[in-house]
C-alpha cells in the first residue's frame, strides 16, 4: 500500500460514512492537480467498501452546470451515470428534516445554503466526517471536516 493510501486509511479510521462535497467530484472529473492522487485514493477507499460515501442531490446540480453550459451532452450523461452508479456512494434527496438541519447550520455558522444542505445531508445520513476544499466549513462542530488542500499538504 502506498503512502497516500496509508494516510487515507489513518484519516478515515473509525469513520464508516464519509460526506463528500461537490468539489471532490469536479476535481476528480477534471483531473485537477495537485489533488488527483489523494482523490483517487479516497474514491478507491469508498469503491472498495472500506467506508460508504454520501453526497446530496445538490452535487448533481452543481456538477452539471459546466457541461450543460458547454452543451456537452456526453459529459452530462457521464456525470449522471457516475453519481448514480458509483459503488458505495449514496446521493440523497433533501427532505424536510435535512432542510431544517441545514437551516440550523446556516443560522449558527453563517454558511451558504448549498454548503449547509450538503453538510446536513451528510449528518442526517450518519456521516461522521465531511470532505471539502472549503476552509470556512472547518468551523462546523457537528461533524469533523477535512479540507482537501490540507490533506494534500500533509
Amino acid at each position: 500500500m502506498g503512502e497516500i493510501e496509508d494516510r487515507i486509511k489513518k484519516l478515515f479510521k473509525g469513520h464508516q460514512v464519509i460526506g463528500l462535497d461537490t468539489m471532490l467530484f469536479i476535481y476528480s472529473m477534471e483531473a485537477k492537480e495537485p489533488y488527483m492522487s489523494m482523490l483517487s485514493s479516497i474514491f478507491y477507499y469508498i469503491e472498495k467498501g472500506l467506508a460508504k460515501g454520501v453526497t446530496s442531490i445538490i452535487t448533481l446540480t452543481e456538477i452539471l452546470v459546466k457541461p450543460i453550459k458547454d452543451r456537452n451532452i456526453e459529459a452530462v450523461k457521464d456525470y449522471k451515470f457516475l453519481l448514480n452508479n458509483f459503488p458505495n456512494l449514496k446521493m440523497v434527496n433533501i427532505d424536510p428534516k435535512t432542510a431544517e438541519k441545514g437551516a440550523e447550520l446556516r443560522a449558527k455558522y453563517g454558511i451558504r445554503t448549498p454548503d449547509a444542505l450538503q453538510i446536513a445531508s451528510a449528518i442526517e445520513n450518519q456521516a461522521t466526517i465531511f470532505l471539502s476544499n472549503d476552509y470556512k466549513l472547518k468551523k462546523i462542530k457537528e461533524i469533523e471536516t477535512l479540507v482537501l488542500k490540507e490533506m494534500v499538504d500533509l
